[in-house]
């Protein structure tokens, strides 16, 4: 003859409650080392930004960075990527690091930045997905970026301080000609 053993489907009230606790514990273990995480991953960003706000102003007494509008910015592709880069965290840390040293953090307007021409000031149109920058007036050829960063910091140093301060600074401001 053959036993068969049933088990209860379901386990007990006193081995609900153990498994409950249980879980409450493991939960509370993860969720502990889930903020632990997180803590440290805002702290090395936040050293990692105030590091390089020090080290440019170490370099340089004014420093031009594009107004960007970031809220209007985090709804398409890139928003996830946006606000892991923490941008506005990083430009908070430039303005309050500019104060605290007396020295310049100017915004500028971003609108054109990289379309006009920062050798001759001609409007080149061109698509987001062209990354080089030729300039049909003067023969100008750049990667798009620099372009734009040349643009942002001649529109950075006619807003920021006398050209005295600008050209005080060792060394030199970032130039590409």
């Amino acid at each position: 003859m053959v036993r068969v053993y049933q088990y209860p489907l379901r386990p007990t009230k006193a081995q609900e409650a153990v498994l409950e606790l249980w879980l409450i514990k493991s939960a509370e273990l993860y969720n502990a080392a889930l903020k632990q995480r997180h803590e440290r991953i805002s702290n090395q960003r936040r050293d990692f930004e105030r590091k390089l706000v020090v080290s440019l102003f170490a370099r340089f007494d004014l420093v031009a960075y594009e107004k960007l509008t970031i809220a209007r910015m985090v709804h398409g592709k890139l928003a996830k990527s946006i606000y892991d880069a923490a941008w506005g965290k990083f430009i908070d840390a430039l303005i309050w690091k500019a104060e605290s040293a007396g020295k310049w953090a100017v915004p500028v307007d971003p609108r054109g930045t990289s379309q006009r021409c920062s050798n001759c000031g001609n409007i080149v149109l061109k698509m987001l997905s062209e990354r080089e920058h030729r300039c049909d007036k003067c023969g100008l050829a750049l990667h798009r970026d620099e372009n734009a960063a040349c643009n942002v910091l001649a529109l950075g140093l006619s807003a920021g301080p006398s050209p005295e301060v600008a050209s005080a600074t060792e060394p030199p401001y970032f130039t590409l000609r």
